[in-house]
């Protein structure tokens, strides 16, 4: 976890059997992750609405795929029946909230509403579109604000204003 943008903790179960597994497969991801959420404190990027987290955990999600050389997240890897842009028009009226279900949304609370890590795949969608359109790095993508993303996916004529 990002404790502030001077201190990543990673919190390891040494206990697993498969912890050699874990490690190899998992731990570049997630200090990547959870470093580029640093940064992005650094940066004084706010995280308070749900548009805010979906752009952040987006970042840190797209961040991760760049420094693994192009390996998907495990967070993602029930993901290929789900629609991302349909996942995200069943959040468009909290995108502006700060008082939104994080575990519903991110975690997967209520799978039927939606499944688990929705929010991370939303947000990894929305930044991986626009560093694609916009032809920007990791480095170029950290600093920008939230309503960025969501302003070129609207101009595109993706979805609907908020």
């Amino acid at each position: 976890m990002a404790l502030s943008s001077h201190r990543v903790e990673l919190l390891l179960d040494c206990s697993r059997d498969d912890i050699r597994e874990v490690i190899e497969s998992e731990l570049l991801a997630v200090l990547a992750h959870e470093i580029h959420h640093s940064l992005r404190m650094k940066q004084g990027a706010p995280s308070l609405t749900l548009a805010e987290q979906l752009i952040m955990e987006g970042l840190a999600c797209h961040f991760e795929y760049t420094i693994t050389d192009g390996k998907q997240s495990s967070l993602f890897t029930e993901f290929h029946d789900y629609d991302w842009l349909e996942l995200l028009a069943k959040m468009t009226f909290l995108l502006h909230e700060s008082d939104f279900p994080f575990s519903k949304i991110f975690l997967g609370l209520h799978p039927e509403e939606f499944p688990k890590y929705a929010g991370y795949w939303v947000g990894y969608n929305l930044v991986s579109r626009y560093a694609a359109r916009c032809k920007v790095t990791d480095i170029n993508l950290v600093t920008l604000p939230a309503e960025v993303f969501f302003d070129a996916l609207q101009s595109n004529g993706r979805m609907k204003s908020t």
